[in-house]
């Protein structure tokens, strides 16, 4: 055998035989692990051992089965190629409606903490001027569907501590 690298226009090519015998084809090539070659018996499983060896690169020997599933993921490349870059936008929407929902959620958080602050202040001064009942009342009355909230946290809210290490390392990224 000879494993001659061929030169054109400064390229090498690899050295590649394909050989017609009686009961089928024989297919060589520089750099294949299996030492006599590959035989296929008709042309279509001569087709489909070129575009895996030679093709793909792959060097071993390969069943039938497993040369039938690359040739049908070679031929769906194209669908499964828009399918991937589909998902890549959907998964960068994705980031950007989680960096937003986070966003919301800290001055939503933030708000809240105001709100609970200025509740605090007004029952602080409804209790100063605990003896002016009518002043008292009215301050009272202000505050009273805001006496029981509570501060929110991130969990809350449904943001993990995953969400939030995203948040950080995306704003690095900035």
């Amino acid at each position: 055998m000879n494993y001659r690298v061929m030169e054109k226009n400064g390229k090498k090519r690899p050295w590649i035989k394909v050989v017609t015998y009686p009961n089928g084809y024989g297919l060589e090539y520089e750099g294949m692990r299996h030492e006599h070659g590959f035989m296929y018996y008709t042309p279509e499983k001569l087709l489909e051992g070129f575009m895996l060896h030679i093709g793909i690169g792959m060097t071993e020997q390969l069943d039938s089965d497993t040369m039938q599933d690359f040739i049908t993921a070679a031929c769906n490349w194209k669908d499964n190629e828009a399918c991937v870059r589909e998902i890549d936008t959907l998964n960068g929407r994705l980031n950007a409606l989680r960096l937003r929902r986070n966003g919301l959620a800290t001055r939503l958080i933030a708000e809240r903490n105001r709100v609970l602050s200025m509740v605090d202040g007004v029952r602080r001064l409804a209790n100063k001027y605990r003896d002016m009942k009518d002043l008292y009342s009215q301050l009272y009355a202000i505050i009273r569907n805001s006496v029981s909230l509570k501060p929110y946290r991130l969990s809350d809210l449904g943001i993990t501590s995953t969400d939030i290490a995203d948040m950080e390392d995306m704003d690095d990224d900035e």
